[in-house]
């Protein structure tokens, strides 16, 4: 549960995170009265850190030093004090013109990485909806060899997947059988999953009360097949690694900036980030020692699930991963918007 802060424990704090978030490093008293607009002494300044500091907030790194905020503290911050501030006008319009433009899902999720990583100048991890959970569209068999067909599975979220595959009774059929035997299978699948229509073409191919033309059980078992041989798993994509670098000194520091470059550098590791994140919609902000795993214990994780309403089971996950001292007031309306934008595009 959060500690409640006084209007003036509150008014020190946010200055503080403030002044913290914008140059990363301790904040001392004297600064916090000099340059923010509490209009109250350093003493009176001093007194109130020592009380944010007893209630766990803030600490300080060294006896010398100002203070830092906590993660409780950061977690006060985000939830209580932040000021959040929308992309302009013009942002917003650039992520929307640029996802609209980058085609299918894949392509706009891809591209969201990339501008997100941009404009909040952090690294930027993308997680696709799993094609598993995509609605099938339409479904096309092309005959490109006397024993090869190219299986084409287009879904309704704008994925296009496909596979070769053999024939296995030489020679193909012609185009029109092909094309003929596509609708039928389109009829037949539309709208269901791909999970859904590998149950769909299973019952068929096992119903004995059916008696089926060798070429007919020959393109539902190909198409069983194609839609078995798609990936299962979700897409990632990461951007901006490099807005992580910079010049640190402090050696147990830069041994945390090589230890999650590694993290980002592995899909897999990427997938257990977000996976918190898939587990409830919208906007979601994991600080410090929140994230659950020792890698991330110095950074702020900003998260955002994306998918329509009518996208039901495709969700996909994005997210901002940056320093602890994140600048939230940012970053949260950014990957906010973006999202927003995915999901319109994905419904």
């Amino acid at each position: 549960m959060e500690p409640e802060l006084s209007e003036r424990e509150g008014q020190v704090l946010q200055a503080l995170v403030d002044a913290h978030i914008a140059t990363g490093e301790p904040i001392g008293s004297k600064l916090l009265a000099d340059h923010s607009k509490l209009a109250v002494s350093p003493q009176t300044v001093r007194n109130v850190l020592a009380a944010l500091s007893e209630r766990g907030l803030i600490s300080q790194p060294h006896t010398s030093a100002g203070r830092v905020p906590t993660d409780l503290g950061l977690r006060y911050y985000v939830d209580s004090l932040v000021r959040f501030t929308p992309p302009a006008p013009q942002v917003q319009g650039e992520i929307a013109s640029r996802l609209e433009e980058a085609g299918g899902v894949d392509q706009a999720l891809r591209e969201a990485s990339r501008i997100l990583s941009r404009l909040s100048k952090q690294a930027c991890v993308v997680l696709a909806p799993p094609p598993a959970a995509d609605r099938i569209a339409h479904v096309e068999l092309l005959r490109l060899r006397d024993d090869a067909v190219l299986f084409i599975a287009v879904s309704m979220e704008g994925r296009v997947q496909n596979r070769l595959l053999e024939w296995t009774r030489p020679p193909a059929p012609p185009p029109a059988v092909l094309e003929s035997g596509s609708a039928r299978l389109t009829e037949m699948l539309a709208g269901r999953t791909l999970t859904e229509g590998q149950a769909i073409l299973q019952a068929t191919l096992t119903d004995t009360t059916r008696a089926l033309h060798a070429i007919d059980e020959e393109l539902l078992r190909l198409s069983q097949m194609g839609m078995k041989a798609f990936s299962p798993d979700a897409a990632v994509h990461v951007d901006g690694t490099s807005n992580l670098l910079g010049d640190i000194d402090d050696s147990d520091a830069r041994r945390r900036q090589r230890e999650l470059l590694s993290l980002l550098d592995e899909q897999q590791h990427v997938r257990e980030i977000l996976d918190a994140a898939a587990a409830a919609p919208g906007v979601r902000v994991f600080i410090g020692a929140e994230n659950g795993n020792s890698v991330l214990s110095s950074a702020g994780v900003v998260t955002s699930t994306v998918g329509g309403a009518n996208a039901v089971g495709a969700v996909g996950v994005l997210g901002v991963i940056g320093p602890r001292h994140l600048d939230y007031s940012r970053v949260v309306p950014l990957v906010d918007v973006t999202a927003s934008v995915l999901s319109r595009l994905m419904g």
